[in-house]
């Protein structure tokens, strides 16, 4: 295994106006078949914003390292680092290596249903529909991200990338009752720009 260890949603995207949103309401208006409520993220603490900067950093080493820039950590309701991990896609030439899943995996062998429920997972993009599935299955709680779908699939338009595989999906249709923070807008830019030379690199 290569994981690494360590120590209300509201309104909808038309009428959302805030700075955490911005570029974010005019896709999903325009995806009919994205199809979710989006509120813009109003309170979040010091804690969450240095996990989701670990999560970034994790990212910016996959695209140092030819993959995806993904990255990941699971919290406990401590604030102890449990496990992290990065995209490792190309490493593995595996499409389904997404980080996420590798804490799903962790969790499920590591941790007991109550510590996995009141667990964080911290990301840099907002989960696939694989990814959240996976996260529902083994039980895990609260997600935190710092970019969202809707803001991938502007950028990947924008850099001329191929689409998506798979239809995207907001995480509380995959997972009903899911606690879902983000996006978080500091780091957008810092995220678009992981993008951009990722898919630059892959021409």
């Amino acid at each position: 295994m290569t994981i690494e260890r360590g120590g209300n949603r509201h309104g909808n995207a038309e009428a959302l106006a805030l700075d955490e949103c911005v570029g974010v309401a005019t896709v999903l208006s325009r995806r009919e078949n994205f199809d979710r409520r989006h509120r813009c993220l109003v309170n979040i603490s010091a804690s969450d914003r240095a996990f989701l900067a670990r999560a970034v950093d994790l990212a910016t080493d996959a695209v140092r390292t030819g993959n995806d820039p993904f990255g990941s950590l699971l919290v406990s309701d401590s604030g102890e680092v449990l496990a992290e991990d990065r995209n490792r896609v190309g490493d593995l030439n595996d499409p389904t290596q997404h980080p996420e899943i590798a804490l799903s995996r962790w969790a499920a062998t590591n941790l007991d249903a109550d510590q996995r429920r009141s667990s964080t997972v911290y990301t840099s993009g907002e989960h696939c529909v694989m990814c959240a599935a996976s996260h529902g299955i083994v039980g895990l709680g609260r997600i935190v991200y710092a970019t969202s779908t809707a803001q991938l699939l502007t950028w990947l338009e924008e850099f001329g990338a191929a689409p998506l595989a798979i239809t995207a999906s907001s995480i509380e249709q995959i997972v009903p009752g899911i606690v879902v923070d983000g996006p978080v807008s500091e780091f957008g830019d810092t995220v678009r720009e992981l993008h951009r030379q990722r898919h630059a690199s892959a021409r």
